[in-house]
């Protein structure tokens, strides 16, 4: 029963935000069907056999992937631009085990990093040219002038004269020639 001024109870509220929470999740889930969950492989996850599941297998973060499950989705993230060690951590692999792995060659490893940081230098070099011939730089900033008398005039919608856009894009042009660097 809603309170004396009209709004809802919080027993009330509760009930609605479960409704409207389990609507979402139902649409959510429809969406998610329909979008493909890898869309460079078509084979299914590698994950353990439930014969060699145990407890430690279980704790770890990287749950019941398999090791070359685990290394292609790293070398994969290092492809889209994550860094090895994000990479690393959010796939759930020790730096102890990943130099490891790297020292033995363990399902190709090197091979699949050094193809993955081509794949990385392709993107970066695409970005060049997207930075470098950036449509925005030779459109004319668009200023208006603030009416109160004595103040500054302020940006516009971009925000960016053409000079300050042309600093920035030579700073995004030498942050990617460092990482490249460092490649």
């Amino acid at each position: 029963m809603p309170k004396a001024d009209g709004t809802a109870t919080r027993s009330e509220k509760k009930a609605l935000n479960k409704q409207a929470f389990a609507a979402a999740r139902v649409e959510m889930a429809k969406i998610e069907a329909t979008i493909p969950r890898d869309p460079y492989r078509d084979e299914p996850e590698d994950h353990l056999p439930k014969s060699m599941l145990s407890g430690h297998v279980l704790k770890r973060k990287r749950g019941d992937l398999t090791d070359e499950a685990c290394i292609n989705r790293i070398t994969d993230l290092v492809a889209c631009g994550v860094t090895l060690s994000r990479a690393r951590k959010h796939i759930g692999v020790p730096k102890t085990l990943w130099s490891e792995w790297r020292k033995r060659d363990h399902c190709e490893l090197k091979k699949k990093l050094l193809f993955a940081k081509y794949l990385l230098l392709e993107r970066m070099s695409e970005q060049f040219l997207e930075i470098a011939d950036d449509p925005d730089l030779s459109r004319p900033p668009t200023i208006k002038v603030v009416k109160r008398e004595g103040a500054e005039p302020t940006h516009g919608p971009d925000g960016l004269t053409i000079n300050e856009k042309l600093k920035i894009a030579e700073m995004h042009i030498k942050l990617r020639q460092w990482s490249l660097k460092s490649c």
